[in-house]
Formats: C-alpha cells, sequence, structure tokens
C-alpha cells in the first residue's frame, strides 16, 4: 500500500485532491507585521518585501500542457488571446492571510504612467487572491498560492503589487509583465562579433524589423527597444538605433558596429538536484541524517580558466519536484541549501545567482567568506527540487559573472526583443513588437 501518514492509503489522497484548492473565507485583517510597513517603499522592479516568509515566486505565460515548460516562459502574452498570465508563490506557516492584487500600468522605462486606471482595465483594481493549497507530507508547512492576473485592455509593461490586509502601502511583493500587440515582426540573427576581441567570449544580436502598415512619422527616432538575455533585466540592452532604415519596404535594420549590441555568452549554468533528502541527488555532497532539511552543494570552482563545455541547463531557471511526489508543488519540502565556491577573498561582495532569487543581490544571497577553508558560503532556504545557478561579484554597482563563469561565444542562451512605441499624443509606450529566440536556434 502507498505510504499514507493517517494510514488511509489512497483515499486520503482523493480526499486530499478534492478539498486541497479552496477559497479564502473572510478574515480578520492581520496586523503582526503592520510595524514593518514603513520599510515597503513601492518599486516597480520584481521584489518579495518578506523574503523570509514569501518563497518560491513565479509569474509566467500559462501553456496548455501544464506542464514544467511553462515555468520557464516569461510573463509576456499577447493581447486580446486567451493565454493567461499566472502568478504562484508559497506562504510559510500554515494561517492563511487575507491578500489583494493591484496591477499599476508603466511607460518603457517601468516609470508609473499618468493613465487612469479605467482606460487600461475593466474592472475595479483590486482583486482577492484567496486561492491556495495546503503543503502535504512535508515537515515545513506552506500553502501555495495560485492567482490568474485580469485581463488588461492595453499593450505595454504592467507591475502587480501583492499586498495584504487591504493595506496598499503593506506589500508582499511585486512582479513585472507585459502585454504586446503584434503590430511588427521581428527577425533576429545572431552572429560573432565583429570585433576580433570580441569573438572568442560574446554574442552579437542583430535584428530586423518590419512594421508594414503601423502608422509612424520617424521610425529611426520613434521605435524603442530592448533586448534581453535569459529574460534578465539585468543583462539587457536598450535603444539601439536602426543602421538603416527602408521606407519602401516598411523595414529598419539594426546591425551595430560598435559592439552596442554585444551580450557575454557567459557559461552553461551550474546545477544540482535536491528533489531527494534520503539519498545523493546530483552534485549533492552530503546528507544529514539527523537534519533531513540541509544539504550542501558540492564546491564550486571558478571556471574562467577552463574551456567550453555544453551541458543542458534552464539558462539559470529552476524545476519544482519531490522524488516520491504525486503533486510536486504541494508536496516538495523546504531545505536549506548550502553553496560553496573556492576562491581566495575578494575585494568585492560575492552573490548566489538564479531565477529563485531573480539575479538580485539582495542579503539572502550574500556569500560569506571561511578563511580557513579558504571556501564563500551561503546558506539558503529553497524548494526541492532542480537548480540552475550561477556565481557572481558586485563591482561599481554591476553584478559580473564572467569571473567566476567565463564567457564564450558558444554558449546556448535565450533571447527576447521587445519594440516600443508612442503614439502621436499619447501619453505612454505601447509594446508594439515581441520575439523570442535561442541563440542556437536563432532563425
Amino acid at each position: 500500500m502507498k505510504y499514507s501518514p493517517f494510514g488511509l492509503g489512497s483515499l486520503w489522497l482523493a480526499l486530499f485532491l478534492l478539498s486541497a484548492c479552496i477559497e479564502l473565507p473572510t478574515q480578520t485583517p492581520d496586523t503582526a507585521t503592520e510595524t514593518a510597513i514603513d520599510s515597503k517603499p513601492l518599486t516597480t522592479q520584481n521584489r518579495i518585501y518578506e523574503p523570509s516568509f514569501i518563497k518560491t515566486v513565479r509569474m509566467y505565460a500559462a501553456a496548455a500542457s501544464h506542464d514544467n515548460q511553462q515555468y520557464f516562459q516569461p510573463p509576456i502574452v499577447a493581447l486580446g488571446q486567451n493565454q493567461a498570465v499566472v502568478l504562484e508563490f508559497d506562504q510559510l506557516g500554515d494561517s492563511p492571510k487575507y491578500y489583494q492584487a493591484k496591477i499599476i500600468h508603466c511607460n518603457m522605462d517601468w516609470t508609473p504612467s499618468k493613465l487612469l486606471e479605467m482606460e487600461y482595465i475593466n474592472d475595479i483594481n483590486e482583486f482577492q487572491v484567496s486561492r491556495y493549497q495546503l503543503s502535504f507530507r512535508t515537515k515545513i508547512s506552506y500553502l501555495h498560492y495560485n492567482f490568474t492576473v485580469p485581463k488588461v485592455k492595453l499593450a505595454g509593461n504592467y507591475v502587480l503589487v501583492l499586498y495584504k490586509n487591504s493595506n496598499k502601502n503593506d506589500r508582499i511583493l511585486t512582479r513585472r509583465f507585459m502585454i504586446y500587440e503584434n503590430a511588427v515582426s521581428i527577425t533576429p540573427e545572431i552572429r560573432m562579433p565583429l570585433q576580433t576581441d570580441a569573438r572568442d567570449t560574446k554574442q552579437q544580436i542583430d535584428f530586423k524589423m518590419y512594421y508594414g502598415e503601423y502608422k509612424v512619422l520617424n521610425p529611426r527616432e520613434d521605435f524603442k527597444m530592448i533586448i534581453r538575455q535569459n529574460f534578465r533585466w539585468n543583462k539587457a540592452v536598450y535603444d539601439l538605433k536602426p543602421t538603416m532604415v527602408r521606407d519602401f519596404d516598411h523595414a529598419a535594420e539594426y546591425h551595430p558596429l560598435n559592439g552596442e549590441n554585444y551580450f557575454e555568452g557567459l557559461n552553461e549554468y551550474r546545477r544540482f538536484d535536491c528533489k531527494s533528502t534520503r539519498f545523493l541527488g546530483y552534485r549533492i555532497a552530503g546528507l544529514n541524517l539527523k537534519d533531513s532539511l540541509r544539504l550542501e552543494v558540492e564546491i564550486d570552482q571558478t571556471r574562467a580558466n577552463l574551456p567550453y563545455f555544453r551541458t543542458p541547463d534552464y539558462n539559470g531557471n529552476f524545476v519544482v519536484g519531490r522524488q516520491d511526489a504525486e503533486i510536486p508543488i504541494t508536496e516538495s519540502d523546504y531545505i536549506y541549501m548550502q553553496f560553496q565556491l573556492k576562491s581566495p577573498l575578494l575585494a568585492e561582495d560575492v552573490y548566489v545567482l538564479g531565477a529563485f532569487n531573480d539575479w538580485q543581490a539582495s542579503p539572502e544571497n550574500l556569500m560569506k567568506y571561511d578563511a580557513k577553508q579558504k571556501l564563500y558560503k551561503a546558506t539558503i532556504q529553497l524548494k526541492q527540487g532542480e537548480y540552475t545557478y550561477s556565481y557572481a561579484i558586485k563591482k561599481d554597482n554591476v553584478l559580473q559573472e564572467a569571473p567566476f563563469e567565463g564567457s564564450f561565444q558558444n554558449t546556448e542562451n535565450e533571447y527576447d526583443v521587445l519594440i516600443y512605441h508612442r503614439p502621436l499624443g499619447a501619453r505612454t509606450d505601447k509594446l508594439i513588437g515581441y520575439r523570442k529566440f535561442n541563440s542556437v536556434q536563432s532563425n
């Protein structure tokens, strides 16, 4: 018989599946954390305001298959289509909280626009986030929330703000998402850099844009663009100017000659598998039988001076899962993962980066140096699964991964191009074109 903590076997599992997804009842507002509200200023960047309490935040464009691949999709969907943007996150503990969400419309540069809410959304801009599932067979209790973002009326940039107790200043998290029009088409091309000193380490992203009958007065100046690597906002190139505009063909070409569109190829991401706490997963150094909620990743070495070797990865992303789970999203436990990086002491701060922390230099991901072992260490609480990650130093307020990871022109990366335009007389920018592609299969 399949193991059940209550000895009821498959009957218990069936009852759990029927009742796990429920609506929150009306609750008395929680005032336990109101003293911290002053430290929660609004930001239009992705942020978790209470990282010790809110975990595993993912926003993505939902797919019909509902498999792990959908979690790798950026939260960008076409205007007017049925595809939804979904937010998921975990709240530690077993007491549900009273959450609401609000949508903020933004300009291309992520400053809030001057539009009235009724101009970009049909509903009252306050939505209940009340659908959750209870964790099951886990040592650490949590609630898994799932929220489908309401439809909006305009193409552009948006930020979803989650707050609690109907207090818009008591923010929990913010997440960016985008809605685009198919007003222009984009044809990308990845080239070997023209500059000889960059050919082994960088990737050049060129593209052509066809704007057809789209009305624009000055294509050379009016179109604004962004190119991102692996959907990362801290790996983006902004506002390239077209090198050629062919008015007759309604086309613009972007082939800069001075390296403005170069990206460090970096390296394939490092990877480990912590789906089990009973036997060693991939690159898990050891198990602590007295505390199965703590695991160590094998000691990492600097790869900057090593040759390139292609290995499959998730481009910094992760998959939630537990070895013996039937419903991984609620049966995967939270464990403390210790990262270890062999390195001499550096003048700069060192961080662990990945989609699990949105590639941000936060205090939770800062590594501390162990002079005796000559290692950088960081212990981060993560949900069981398979993770890809990298290391970086923070120099001049910029995260640099190449010193630890190396950089190679052949590295497989995901890219996307976003085209914006502000029509004559409009008060905000529209996202009028979008294309994502892979560096290995760009065409």
